[in-house]
């Protein structure tokens, strides 16, 4: 396990003294220039002096040791596992300014019914009884839901300066318990939250078959999770889907969010790259969700797309 440790940090820098190396790890300079010498002897690496210094080298057999090492630590993320426990609240995020639209995106009518109403409604007939409201702009428009038992409105008033991560990280004093994660500009059919419902896995995306939408996010999966998350299709190998944009996410995966947040420098970074962050250490699994009915509200040109296409659609 040193051993790989060591090889890692000698690849991102060959000049690296050992006494960097006892830093990083935390070990002696003895410890250190031992495990040199061994992984010398092994063939690993090759060391050539250059007056006081020395250079370390990674040899074609210490490239694929440490191929191997990287590929197995990827096959032994930490699965949280399924729980039987009904999710009671969720997450709504409300706060970005649609200019196109003229209006907050979440009171935009659909079939005579603001957008946010009819999430909840949704919601509530799956079981959520708690409701957290990040809003920005327009906040004081959303203040008719307070009459809702059990919702919480928090103002996120950095809206055109942060992302939705930040957004996010306002609610962490009222998260307590897993969570579902709406982004509040998408429409879609209640049976989504069914299929979401039914897999029990604490931290989970849906996604669905490619659309024609603007701003995809698109999905690279590996065997039952997550692997890849970008909204720029030339960064993946295989693309699987597009995210919807409503997500299972649990408590313990919610902390490893904020914390990896708050160590960044970026406020406009958004949940989904947060989301992808962590999956390196935990599984994120994901539900495929094909030909569901949904669409994102983001401008004009999507605003009359949901208007023509999807609303005769939905109840």
């Amino acid at each position: 396990m040193m051993e790989s440790m060591i090889l890692q940090l000698i690849s991102n820098n060959n000049y690296i003294s050992q006494k960097s190396i006892a830093q990083s790890l935390g070990i002696s300079v003895g410890k250190v220039n031992y495990l040199i010498k061994d992984l010398a002897k092994q063939g690993l690496i090759t060391i050539v002096k250059n007056g006081n210094k020395h250079n370390y080298n990674l040899s074609d057999v210490g490239m694929k040791y440490l191929e191997k090492h990287l590929n197995s630590n990827q096959n032994r993320k930490i699965d949280l596992g399924k729980s039987h426990s009904k999710i009671e609240l969720a997450v709504i995020l409300l706060a970005g300014r649609k200019q196109e639209l003229g209006e907050s995106v979440g009171l935009i009518n659909i079939n005579n019914e603001p957008l946010v109403k009819r999430t909840i409604r949704l919601l509530k007939n799956k079981g959520i009884k708690k409701f957290i409201l990040i809003c920005g702009y327009n906040k004081e428009k959303y203040n008719f839901l307070l009459q809702e038992e059990d919702t919480i409105i928090i103002e996120n008033d950095s809206y055109e300066k942060t992302g939705t991560m930040y957004s996010l990280s306002l609610a962490k004093d009222y998260i307590d318990k897993d969570f579902i994660l709406l982004e509040g500009d998408i429409v879609f059919e209640e049976r989504l939250l069914d299929v979401l419902y039914s897999n029990n896995y604490n931290n989970s995306v849906t996604i669905t078959n490619l659309s024609s939408r603007d701003d995809e996010v698109y999905v690279e999966v590996k065997d039952d999770y997550i692997y890849k998350i970008s909204k720029d299709i030339h960064q993946l190998n295989k693309i699987h889907g597009e995210i919807i944009g409503i997500t299972k996410i649990s408590k313990v995966v919610f902390e490893k969010m904020l914390a990896r947040f708050g160590s960044g420098t970026n406020p406009y970074v958004n949940y989904e790259y947060m989301l992808l962050d962590v999956a390196e250490t935990f599984k994120v699994h994901y539900e495929y969700i094909p030909d569901i009915i949904f669409a994102e509200i983001d401008n004009l040109k999507q605003y009359y797309y949901v208007k023509n296409n999807i609303e005769p659609l939905l109840i």
